[in-house]
């Protein structure tokens, strides 16, 4: 998940600043859920997936 996390994102010209501030997160947090140390809850994660245009599988699965 963390190279497709990051790629939405930027595929969705977002900075992890921007994403932080809509998500009212901090961009250390952001910055975990890239790297995989921490997993958004399943309510974060459909915020992202319609923030970055795409279904919370192709977040998870790249599908």
């Amino acid at each position: 998940m963390k190279i497709t996390l990051k790629a939405c994102r930027t595929n969705a010209g977002y900075s992890q600043k921007e994403i932080a501030q809509i998500l009212n997160k901090t961009k250390e947090t952001i910055v975990s859920w890239e790297k995989g140390k921490t997993m958004p809850d399943g309510f974060e994660l459909q915020k992202l997936a319609k923030i970055y245009g795409v279904s919370s599988d192709f977040i998870f699965f790249g599908r």
